[in-house]
């Protein structure tokens, strides 16, 4: 099989990873609070209704190409059937560790005789039980002496049967070309899926893969090989394995290669596998509680460890809800072949094309507001043609503005600059006219979105005040 150039598997969620620079915090002002305020007044049902729009932004009929005005949308294909999770396979029983929602009941070092609920694991493996509310990480000694009174939990059973949908058989075939591609070495995205798989690790497709096949399938009837070829060059993937089980595969497919190399971030579930010569590679990533990521690291009691207190292996909701503000959720099951939609709403906005908050809570939100890759996914999704709804429009546009007033005002415009580079189709980097072109463009949407909106920013005007300097970094990169 010819092998695609610039085939690259990753797994990419809001989470910041270690080497990521800090977003810039913010003192709240008497002003802010009042916004605060404001926004949670705002209805925050992230499934707002085209009626409700109107209402809330009077200007949006008069601009139906804004983002806030969401079109009447197109159903599910029905290419995509409903299918009922009892009849779906599981991987192979795993023996040596619970699983999530398993009843376990141990003794701790001091003796004590407790029972809790398996929530997950920690970045080294070990489970993580909910006893009485109290976050308990088990040892190793605790965990031999342990008695499971529970089976073997399977994620799927949790999504309801509307959510789970068997996609037709070209989307399989599409699927199962982009995951024969080699990806490390001679190893393809199937090679370390079917490790994981067969060790009892529930091992899923995620991501834009995913979401654009989705979409193509569902308004491109006649989709050809090579048009669904182009929308899956980036593969990414999650699994419920545990951290520690990264080490396991690299060493199971690439012990004795001096030509790929392996970094290890196991306190944020992440591994990646990579050719010497190469960027891209395999990305590892374990479903965990993704707002855990944000917190500081803190003193465990049980292992008297200083970490971030993530807890992984959680469902595949929780993971979806919590981690991905910005994603249209769409997973695909290599080994069921099909399509699960935890939050209810990615494969309707996979279909249409919206993107919105899944389920956002207050408190997810609020962490969304110092983090610049929120803004940047939207204003990138927004240039690729796709519509939002009030709420996220509204947010994505203040929260813009205040990070990026905040660097140009604290001497750190090159950030500026980098995030707009970020923001702009790749097809504008290449001369002075496609860039302005883009930078043209993307002043559009932010005005149509300020006017849908009723949102006053500096937006334009910081572009328009340093688009010599972005022109001339983009340029130079």
């Amino acid at each position: 099989m010819k092998r695609r150039k610039n085939c690259k598997l990753t797994y990419k969620t809001y989470k910041l990873p270690p080497q990521a620079p800090k977003s810039p915090s913010f003192k709240k002002s008497p002003q802010d609070s009042q916004k605060q305020k404001n926004v949670a007044s705002r209805p925050q049902d992230p499934l707002l209704s085209k009626k409700l729009i109107q209402q809330q932004t009077p200007n949006v009929q008069q601009d139906p190409q804004s983002a806030a005005y969401l079109t009447q949308e197109k159903p599910i294909s029905t290419d995509f059937q409903p299918v009922d999770p009892a009849t779906l396979k599981k991987p192979p029983k795993r023996d040596d560790l619970p699983t999530p929602g398993t009843k376990i009941l141990f003794f701790d070092q001091q003796g004590n005789k407790l029972s809790g609920i398996v929530q997950g694991f920690d970045y080294k493996g070990r489970p993580v039980v909910d006893v009485n509310g109290h976050r308990h990480i088990i040892t190793d000694s605790e965990l031999q002496q342990a008695l499971l009174t529970q089976p073997q939990t399977f994620s799927l059973t949790k999504i309801p049967q509307n959510q789970i949908y068997k996609p037709s058989q070209k989307f399989i075939a599409h699927m199962e070309t982009a995951l024969n591609q080699k990806v490390v070495g001679n190893q393809t995205a199937k090679d370390y899926l079917d490790q994981l798989y067969s060790q009892g690790y529930e091992t899923y497709v995620v991501g834009g893969a995913v979401r654009d096949l989705v979409n193509a399938t569902a308004n491109n009837p006649n989709l050809s090989s090579k048009q669904a070829s182009s929308l899956l060059n980036d593969i990414d993937v999650t699994t419920m394995a545990n951290p520690n089980a990264a080490k396991q595969l690299y060493e199971q497919f690439h012990k004795n290669d001096s030509e790929t190399t392996a970094t290890y971030f196991p306190e944020y579930g992440r591994a990646h596998f990579k050719n010497s010569n190469q960027e891209e590679g395999f990305d590892y990533n374990t479903t965990a509680d993704g707002t855990t990521v944000y917190l500081p690291k803190e003193n465990n009691p049980d292992t008297k460890e200083k970490t971030i207190p993530a807890t992984f292996d959680h469902d595949l909701y929780q993971d979806a809800r919590l981690e991905t503000l910005l994603q249209i959720v769409c997973i695909y099951d290599p080994y069921n072949q099909v399509i699960i939609d935890p939050t209810g709403i990615g494969m309707s906005d996979a279909t249409n094309k919206v993107l919105r908050f899944p389920g956002a809570l207050q408190s997810e939100v609020t962490t969304a507001q110092e983090d610049p890759e929120m803004p940047r996914r939207y204003f990138k999704f927004r240039m690729r043609g796709y519509t939002s709804n009030y709420f996220t429009t509204n947010m994505m546009l203040e929260n813009a503005n205040k990070i990026y007033q905040s660097w140009i005002n604290n001497g750190e415009s090159i950030k500026f600059y980098h995030e707009i580079y970020r923001i702009l189709p790749k097809q504008n980097e290449k001369t002075e006219e496609g860039i302005n072109k883009g930078l043209d463009q993307l002043n559009q949407i932010i005005q149509q979105d300020e006017k849908a909106t009723d949102t006053q920013t500096n937006l334009t005007q910081l572009i328009d005040a340093n688009r010599t300097q972005i022109t001339h970094y983009i340029l130079t990169k």
